[in-house]
């Protein structure tokens, strides 16, 4: 188990690294689907005036959705339609209150598509669809700030601990608790060693450790003394120094 462990490239000085990577990995694909799918639905018209061919479709089934108390309603016809090759496309559309209410079932209704590839048309009437590309946005958006507000946290955090290691105040902490914390890296749960240093002004401050296994925050016992350093512009703010 050990050695599987040891195998793996995510432990605990760059498991933010990992995390929030792993959260733009996965944000900034559905970001760029959502873009994707936004210009599809913008472009959609003009591609169509250059190159498509007109068509009657025939409106198979009219409904309608409402949402949250008829705040917003959602108008769709079901229709087909025939392409001059003699393909039929059968499909249902989002269209305006007004293009609705004047459409009637086993009634005509206009369409207009690609020659080479029929499914990509509209109908007379049809609105943007906006559905696809809010949720593809929406989350892409989400989950690219949620990684990259991590990554940026984690290096921060790691230049701003070298920058102390290098050129801190340097102190004797005294180790006051050892403790887990609340997540796992690499199923295995990380513990941290809090400590309390005097500051050049005899001030009191609390720090912690950065996360290690458990057998190694067991290498320390309340009321031992570690070097750590401090910041003296804020004195606050400590590293863990790397070796006992």
């Amino acid at each position: 188990m050990q050695a599987i462990q040891n195998r793996s490239p995510i432990n605990p000085r760059n498991f933010w690294f990992w995390f929030g990577g792993i959260w733009l990995g996965v944000g900034l694909p559905f970001l760029l689907l959502g873009a994707f799918f936004a210009w599809y639905e913008l472009t959609l018209e003009s591609r169509l005036m250059r190159t498509g061919q007109h068509a009657q479709g025939i409106v198979l089934v009219k409904s309608w959705d409402d949402d949250s108390g008829n705040r917003h309603r959602d108008y769709r016809v079901e229709y087909r339609f025939t392409t001059a090759a003699g393909k039929t496309v059968r499909n249902e559309s989002n269209v305006s209150e007004a293009a609705w209410e004047a459409l009637r079932e086993r009634e005509a209704i206009g369409v207009t598509y690609l020659p080479d590839s029929p499914r990509t048309h509209c109908v007379d009437g049809r609105g943007i669809q906006w559905v696809m590309p809010a949720i593809f946005c929406g989350v892409g958006v989400m989950l690219t700030l949620l990684g990259g507000f991590v990554v940026l946290k984690a290096v921060s955090t790691a230049r701003f601990g070298r920058r102390l290691r290098e050129h801190g105040f340097p102190v004797q902490a005294e180790v006051i608790e050892v403790t887990p914390t609340g997540y796992m890296v690499n199923r295995v749960r990380q513990w941290v060693v809090l400590y309390r240093y005097r500051d050049h002004a005899g001030i009191e401050h609390d720090g912690r450790s950065p996360t290690m296994q458990k057998e190694d925050a067991e290498r320390w016992h309340s009321g031992d003394r570690v070097t750590v350093h401090f910041d003296p512009l804020k004195p606050g703010r400590s590293a863990w120094t790397k070796e006992r």
